[in-house]
């Protein structure tokens, strides 16, 4: 009596195509390691050099302290590149990092909404940039976005135009892209339509609030800490700048909130520059359909494109689409 056959074994909805090879990130993050590094060692070196600031005294353990908690970071980024990997299957983009503690996380391809390329000021000098894909959700939030940081700025443009272009799971084997086919490149196309543009008026409506105050103080103290630290006598240069006994505490008070007030101020419209400086909103031709690309920054610059068809639901041109699709077809 022949036993009864059993069905071959699936493999996991996550798991990807064997053939897929796993990939590193840029190893020129070990040189953003070695830039930070250094960077976290100047203050103590000026408080040495410029200051002189006895290596024994107890001004120079700040220094130290941020000097190691620079240098123990940049020893942590170089463990993440050299534990993490990613590969792109067929249907999947798939990560696996951790030192100690092994994470491995994966997200549908007909399931991603977006991808943003970030660019840090440190990995800039380096042709670096970070790619966020996200299923709609917010990375802090949830399990559904994933982070490459850092890859090079060829390949996150390319990661960038597989990840939006909408392909069945059976489209692309092993994850390649289809022969003889480019992708769109959305960095240089010119814009369908522009929606929206950066004005620099706007600034009036972020310069005045709490955070003025917030960011004045922190600011402040830091600026305070670090100077005493290096062995500037900050507060006899204060004192020095006006006769304060006669001003009196009304007029000093006054004076103070002032002066954090206008420099609270002069933060936020600084950061309201950094933060939203060169912002388009913009319609662009994609692959299939049309693409939402927003571009804002001034040292750290992000692009983030949103395809239009899955914003309305379409998630494959073989499926059935909603009515906003551009692959929707007349009833």
């Amino acid at each position: 009596m022949r036993p009864p056959e059993q069905a071959p074994r699936r493999p996991p909805s996550g798991a990807g195509t064997p053939g897929a090879p796993w990939q590193r990130l840029s190893t020129r993050v070990i040189w953003v390691d070695l830039v930070q590094s250094v960077a976290s060692l100047l203050p103590a070196v000026v408080a040495l050099a410029v200051f002189g600031v006895a290596p024994g005294s107890g001004q120079l353990w700040p220094l130290i302290g941020f000097a190691a908690f620079g240098v123990l970071g940049a020893i942590a980024d170089a463990l993440r590149w050299a534990f993490t990997r990613y590969r792109i299957t067929a249907s999947h983009v798939e990560v696996k990092t951790g030192v100690f503690l092994r994470v491995e996380r994966s997200i549908r391809r007909d399931r991603i909404r977006n991808v943003d390329i970030e660019a840090r000021p440190r990995h800039r000098l380096f042709g670096l940039r970070v790619v966020n894909i996200g299923a709609g959700q917010q990375a802090a939030e949830g399990e559904s976005a994933l982070a490459l940081d850092a890859v090079s700025t060829a390949d996150a443009r390319a990661l960038q135009d597989r990840l939006l272009r909408m392909t069945d799971a059976t489209a692309e084997p092993d994850g390649a892209a289809p022969a003889g086919e480019e992708a769109t490149r959305t960095e240089g196309t010119a814009p369908l339509a522009v929606l929206a543009r950066f004005r620099p008026g706007w600034v009036v409506y972020h310069m005045m609030s709490v955070w003025a105050y917030v960011l004045a103080l922190g600011f402040g103290w830091g600026i305070f800490w670090l100077l005493g630290s290096s062995g500037v006598d900050v507060t006899g240069f204060v004192a020095g700048l006006l006769d304060w006994e006669a001003i009196g505490w009304a007029g000093t008070v006054a004076i103070a909130f002032l002066a954090v007030t206008l420099f609270g101020v002069i933060g936020l419209a600084v950061n309201y520059f950094a933060e939203y400086g060169n912002f388009e909103l913009a319609r662009v031709r994609g692959t299939e359909g049309t693409l939402l690309r927003t571009r804002q920054g001034l040292f750290t610059t992000r692009e983030v494109n949103r395809d239009e068809n899955r914003i309305r639901g379409c998630s494959s041109p073989n499926r059935s689409c909603g009515a906003g699709c551009a692959h929707a077809t007349p009833a």
